[in-house]
C-alpha cells in the first residue's frame, strides 16, 4: 500500500525521498527527525534535509513538543495547491521565455539577417516586455500616443512604469503626443518632447532599441509586436529621429 501511494506521489513530482518521509510521516501523524529516519530507512541528514524540502512546499511543519523539535503533515489537500502554485511558477516562467526567444532565435541560421517577430495579445505579456525594456542598458528612442497611453492604464501603472525608469536611469529619447505638459522622470536618462494631440493621431506607440521595434497598439485589446531586424529598426530610427527633431521645432513654435 505505501509503496503504492509512494509511486503516486513520485509522479507529481515527488522525489523519491520526499514520498517515502511524507507518506511516513502521515502514518505517524507526528515525529522527530531520528524516529523519521529509522522507520523510513533515509539517512539522518538526508531526513532533515527532505523535511525542509516539504516544509518549503508547504507540505510538513515543525512544532515544538517538551523542547524536542518534532515534525506533522498539513491536510493532504494541500498538494494541490502546492501543484498549482508550481503551476503558476511554470506559466510565469514560459511567459518569460516568450519574451526573449525571439532574441535568441535571432542568433540562430546561416548568418543571413532574418527578421524574428511575434504577436502579444495578453495584457500580462505586455508589462513585462515593457519592464524588460525598462531593463535594458540601451538607449531606446519612441513616439508615444500618450493620452490614449492614459486612457488605457490605471494611474498606478503609469507610476509604477515611470518609477522603473527612473529605478534603472533607463536612457532614451521620447516623443510623447499629447495636449498635457509631461517632464521625464527625475533621475532617468531620458529626454521628453510634447506634441499636441490636435496635430497628430497616435493611438499606439512605436519603440526602436537596437535591433528591436516594438509597437504596441492601445486599445481595448491588447496588441503588440516585437520585430528584430536591424534593416527594419534601422528604417524604423531613422524615421523617428526626423519625428524628433520635428517635435523639438514644434515645441519651440509652441513656447
Amino acid at each position: 500500500m505505501q509503496a503504492d501511494l509512494q509511486r503516486e506521489l513520485e509522479q507529481l513530482g515527488f522525489t523519491e525521498r520526499q514520498a517515502c518521509i511524507y507518506i511516513t510521516l502521515l502514518r505517524f501523524g507526528k515525529s522527530g527527525a531520528q524516529q523519521l529516519a529509522l522507520a523510513s530507512g533515509v539517512p539522518r541528514a538526508s531526513c532533515y534535509d527532505t523535511l525542509e524540502q516539504l516544509s518549503k512546499q508547504g507540505l510538513v511543519r515543525a512544532v515544538e513538543e517538551s523542547g524536542q523539535q518534532m515534525f506533522v503533515t498539513e491536510p493532504p489537500e494541500r498538494i494541490n495547491l502546492m501543484l498549482a502554485l508550481q503551476l503558476e511558477e511554470v506559466q510565469a516562467r514560459r511567459r518569460r521565455a516568450e519574451l526573449f526567444l525571439p532574441q535568441l532565435s535571432a542568433l540562430t541560421g546561416d548568418g543571413t539577417a532574418k527578421p524574428r517577430f511575434r504577436i502579444i495579445n495578453d495584457a500580462e505579456e505586455l508589462r513585462m516586455l515593457h519592464e524588460e525594456y525598462a531593463d535594458l542598458d540601451k538607449p531606446i528612442l519612441q513616439i508615444v500616443g500618450y493620452d490614449a497611453f492614459l486612457e488605457l492604464h490605471r494611474e498606478s501603472v503609469v507610476q509604477e512604469h515611470a518609477e522603473r525608469l527612473q529605478e534603472k536611469r533607463s536612457k532614451g529619447r521620447a516623443i510623447l503626443v499629447t495636449d498635457s505638459l509631461v517632464d521625464a522622470p527625475a533621475g532617468s536618462g531620458f529626454e521628453v518632447r510634447c506634441v499636441p494631440a490636435a496635430m497628430m493621431d497616435v493611438q499606439g506607440e512605436m519603440t526602436v532599441c537596437e535591433d528591436h521595434v516594438l509597437m504596441f497598439a492601445y486599445t481595448k485589446n491588447v496588441t503588440a509586436i516585437e520585430i528584430i531586424s536591424p534593416a527594419i529598426a534601422s528604417t524604423c530610427r531613422a524615421t523617428l529621429e526626423l519625428a524628433w527633431q520635428r517635435a523639438g521645432e514644434i515645441e519651440k513654435l509652441l513656447q
